[in-house]
């Protein structure tokens, strides 16, 4: 009912998260070079995974603050950070974060570099978040749905989302290579950031499977410009 198939050749990918607008099913990845049977050293690819911090199914501190990473998109070399009410350029790195005057989740946005400050905390147990409502937070699991519109996704407090964590650390392993080619990979682009690494040929075909069933009708589904004039929902760093 959600399982979508997504071809691509020729983009050198940044380094980013996918959106998440489903439930927690694993998506796979596999690759094959443009010819059949071209695996010369020239046609070499490599999808680079980096392993933390785990977004929209962790928590992780900033500053001392409890935070669920939500959102990484790398920006063009040379474009510096901007996002303000006349919008907003190169990379950024959105989260959530607990506001005590809304009593209630706010998003946190902040520019890239700040990805290497994130301290391990806790892992959220079985769920994973998918935006934010009003200071509450959707809420999705492991189960097999279809959600046709954002009003049937569960909404949390963030006491609630924070009651389901467990103890959580940095990975041994905090990269990991999808280098052979034919291979069925298995991993959640929007819980990962990713990229393509340096070297590669981008003339291979890439086969993305991933669920996805809900469009970004409203305003949680992925940031507007005309939240930045707001602070009680959007904090920039």
């Amino acid at each position: 009912d959600c399982m979508r198939l997504n071809v691509v050749k020729g983009a050198n990918t940044l380094k980013h998260t996918d959106t998440m607008r489903c439930t927690m099913i694993p998506n796979h990845f596999i690759f094959a070079p443009y010819k059949h049977g071209d695996l010369g050293k020239d046609s070499m690819f490599c999808l680079k995974l980096h392993k933390f911090p785990l977004f929209k199914t962790s928590v992780v501190k900033y500053n001392g603050r409890p935070c669920i990473p939500f959102h990484y998109e790398d920006g063009q070399k040379g474009v510096k950070f901007k996002f303000d009410i006349n919008g907003r350029q190169g990379g950024f790195l959105q989260m959530m974060v607990y506001c005590e005057i809304k009593n209630g989740a706010k998003w946190l946005i902040l520019p890239t570099e700040k990805i290497n400050e994130l301290e391990p905390f806790e892992k959220l147990n079985g769920i994973a978040v998918l935006g934010i409502k009003q200071g509450k937070i959707y809420v999705t699991d492991k189960k097999y749905k279809v959600y046709e519109k954002w009003d049937q996704v569960e909404l949390w407090k963030w006491d609630d989302v924070m009651s389901k964590t467990l103890p959580h650390s940095k990975p041994k392993r905090m990269i990991y290579y999808m280098d052979v080619p034919y291979k069925l990979y298995r991993f959640n682009g929007w819980e990962m950031m990713h990229e393509v690494e340096k070297g590669s040929d981008i003339s291979h075909i890439r086969l993305h499977i991933f669920c996805r069933n809900i469009r970004p009708t409203e305003a949680c589904a992925r940031i507007q410009d005309k939240w930045i004039n707001d602070t009680s929902i959007v904090e920039v760093e």
